[in-house]
């Protein structure tokens, strides 16, 4: 009898709180609160604006940031919520690690150790955490991400949510949150049910407006993943110099007309990673391109990588019950699916 009231009043009942993210991009900051009712996706804030000017250029000016937070948790009520959300920009150093098996305190430190033998700056003043990606138990080891940020970041961070009404819970990767996204089983897109699979690896892009962030799943393992130093902006730069033209025209002809052929950094960047995979890290053969993040909805960006890369490139795909969203939205609701995940 219990259940069947709870069924019966459920609708009348006040939603729960959803789980809140925000992604704090180079050129917009981006909010998210979504939750799962009766297995489906529901988002109920879907937010994004440009970053003032002078946001993060030339220094980062975390008052501004702090005001422009502050002004986003006043428009949707969300003073003193709990949220997930990343380090800016590329302040996170990571390295892909194969540790032996072992308890986890003597990991820890283990991990320290490998941390100041293979990041080219001082550990001292840095935070360094691992994510374990796969348990190798046949082989007795065990495949780790280890990231390493510095600690007065990771400070101001939370200095900066705290002013602006909110409540800092996790720090997460950006390679993390893409992988809850397109890794198989997970429903969220469509752009993963025909890659991905056994004995396929799926790669996913995220061109951003600085950077580009790259994802390698197999199955549902993340196997490699590595930040492009090149994203939108670097292929305005180069319609720039080919054309001759400044950089606003650029900028428009990229997205109004479209790309004729594949920006020659970013083809560079992705042929040497999809090499550098095959031939030191997969054990399957890359099957399909996946486009997301707010530069990847170019006309004619995935024909023109397509035919470079000579793989199936396409732009992301959601469900219809979430459809119609903004690809710059796929890191944000990535972060909100781990709020979802693991209830922090």
């Amino acid at each position: 009898m219990s259940w069947m009231l709870k069924t019966a009043f459920r609708d009348f009942l006040p939603k729960p709180q959803g789980a809140l993210a925000l992604d704090l991009g180079t050129d917009s900051i981006k909010l998210a609160e979504l939750s799962l009712r009766n297995n489906e996706f529901e988002i109920s804030i879907l937010h994004k604006i440009p970053n003032p000017q002078g946001l993060f250029f030339p220094e980062p000016d975390y008052e501004v940031l702090a005001k422009t937070l502050k002004h986003m948790v006043e428009e949707y009520g969300l003073e003193n919520r709990k949220i997930i959300s990343t380090v800016w920009g590329n302040n996170v150093i990571t390295r892909h690690v194969e540790m032996p098996q072992m308890p986890e305190k003597e990991l820890k430190k283990a991990v320290r150790w490998e941390a100041k033998k293979n990041i080219p700056v001082s550990v001292s003043d840095m935070l360094v955490e691992f994510v374990s990606l796969e348990n190798r138990i046949k082989q007795n080891k065990q495949h780790l991400l280890v990231t390493a940020v510095s600690t007065e970041l990771v400070y101001r961070f939370f200095e900066v949510f705290e002013k602006a009404g909110l409540r800092l819970a996790v720090l997460d990767l950006k390679p993390l949150a893409l992988w809850r996204l397109f890794s198989a089983g997970n429903k969220f897109v469509e752009s993963n049910r025909e890659g991905g699979n056994s004995g396929e690896t799926l790669v996913v892009a995220d061109i951003g407006a600085l950077s580009t962030h790259i994802l390698f799943v197999a199955g549902k393992s993340v196997k490699y993943t590595r930040v492009l130093p090149v994203g939108g902006w670097g292929i305005t730069e180069e319609i720039q110099q080919t054309l001759g033209i400044d950089a606003q025209a650029a900028s428009v002809l990229k997205h109004q007309q479209g790309l004729i052929k594949a920006p020659e950094e970013l083809l560079k960047e992705l042929l040497l990673s999809i090499e550098f995979y095959h031939s030191k890290v997969g054990d399957s053969k890359v099957s399909k391109v996946i486009l997301t993040g707010g530069e990847s909805n170019l006309i004619g960006l995935p024909e023109t990588l397509s035919n470079e890369l000579k793989l199936p490139v396409e732009s992301v795909r959601f469900n219809d019950s979430v459809g119609g969203i903004d690809p710059a939205f796929s890191i944000v609701l990535g972060l909100a699916l781990r709020r979802l995940m693991d209830n922090v």
